[in-house]
């Protein structure tokens, strides 16, 4: 176990119990009611679980097959006869991959996932009381991060409704309400795996803070590894290099378990992107070229232009927010070895200073951070969609390529789609 005596100016400050998840309930909450998440909430000291959640999941998850069933079925008798057959095709697929996104993502996170979640989240408790005592100010940076959360949550809640109410107005004007009802499940799983790719992205950011303050605490505070004794004067226990290598190790564990528990909804979030833009992008190309489009005799206009403009950048912004956040994970924790080498730099200086530090327990330490520099320069971090490719920059670039080559080869063989 780590060394978490206080720092003793406020006892009762110290003592208290840590948990950075805690600060992103509103959003747990929100994703335990969408069976995204099995933790209801959270105790001193463990997640707490409810022993029928399990349950909840798979009735949701049953629940949403079924109306998607009966949406495309709307879909199919009273809409696709009147829309192009290409913009048919795809949006069958995109109604159709949004459903398996959600169900999978249920049973991926809150059924079969739940044990790694709630060990990953038992882990981060021990983590964060760690950083509490050892890293000055770390709570208040914590809450830094967390301020920005909740920008972001509620700008995101503000796009999404107005995009929601705009697409209603549209289409109820349009064909009227009985068959805008039809549309109205898909615009419920687009708000579900928006939260969904909201509750990845906060779970692996919260990650990477925690390396980034473990970074700093190696590269900016040596003197606060290297000793492992008993200050009298300042009533501190000061962390040794095994706590720090046990909080390297927990972190690492950590993002195994993100990669097995959202690797497969991260796959079908990313078909999802692609699909949706597809759909949108087609579209707006009909829309644009070919005057006089209507359905059922009602012409959709400029409106149709504006929301499909609307729901492609809903969609970018949406899923560059869930690979910047996996990207910069990645890089912050290739930056551990850095820091160690640096540490070890250090401790070379301070040898030539004063010969106590050369004893057997500096030796060991030395030794430690030797093997961890090692072992983070050799092990490749990174966020995995299912083994299928990485989750960072450059895959966002690859989609919007394959997406931008199939719309110009779309165009150039098929003059009225």
């Amino acid at each position: 176990m780590f060394n978490l005596e206080s720092k003793g100016n406020n006892p009762k400050k110290n003592n208290e119990d840590i948990n950075w998840d805690k600060k992103l309930y509103p959003l747990y909450w929100l994703a335990y009611l969408l069976a995204l998440y099995p933790v209801a909430k959270f105790g001193n000291r463990k997640p707490i679980i409810r022993k029928w959640h399990k349950y909840f999941a798979v009735t949701v998850a049953i629940s949403t097959t079924v109306g998607t069933a009966y949406s495309l079925y709307g879909r199919i008798i009273h809409i696709y006869p009147y829309l192009p057959v290409t913009i048919r095709f795809i949006d069958g697929i995109n109604a159709t991959v949004n459903c398996i996104t959600y169900a999978i993502s249920i049973f991926s996170i809150s059924v079969f996932g739940c044990n790694d979640l709630c060990a990953a989240l038992r882990s981060s408790v021990e983590i964060d009381k760690y950083f509490k005592h050892k890293v000055a100010n770390s709570s208040d940076k914590v809450k830094t991060k967390v301020v920005k959360f909740y920008l972001e949550f509620i700008f995101g809640q503000i796009l999404l409704l107005s995009y929601y109410v705009y697409d209603g107005i549209l289409w109820s004007r349009a064909v009227g309400f009985q068959i805008y009802v039809y549309y109205l499940l898909r615009s419920i799983q687009f708000y579900c795996n928006f939260i969904l790719s909201l509750l990845i992205r906060y779970f692996v950011l919260l990650i990477k803070e925690r390396l980034r303050l473990l970074n700093l605490m190696i590269s900016h505070h040596p003197e606060r590894i290297i000793m492992a004794e008993y200050d009298p004067k300042k009533n501190v226990y000061v962390a040794n290099s095994k706590d720090v290598v046990k909080a390297y190790h927990l972190l690492l564990e950590q993002i195994n378990i993100s990669n097995s528990v959202f690797g497969t909804p991260m796959l079908f979030l990313s078909f999802c992107f692609i699909v949706d833009v597809l759909n949108m992008l087609l579209m707006w190309i009909v829309y644009s070229f070919q005057d006089n489009v209507e359905m059922k005799g009602v012409a959709f206009g400029m409106d149709m232009l504006i929301l499909c403009c609307f729901s492609v950048v809903k969609d970018l912004i949406t899923y560059l927010a869930l690979v910047s956040s996996c990207d910069q994970t990645a890089r912050e924790a290739g930056c551990t070895s850095f820091a160690c080498y640096k540490l070890l730099y250090e401790l070379s200086k301070m040898d030539n200073l004063n010969d106590s530090y050369t004893t057997k327990e500096k030796q060991s330490e030395r030794h430690d951070f030797t093997l961890l520099a090692i072992q983070s320069s050799n092990v490749s971090v990174h966020f995995s969609a299912a083994g299928f490719f990485v989750m960072d920059f450059s895959t966002l670039f690859t989609l919007i390529s394959f997406i931008m080559s199939y719309l110009v080869v779309l165009i150039q063989f098929n003059d009225r789609f």
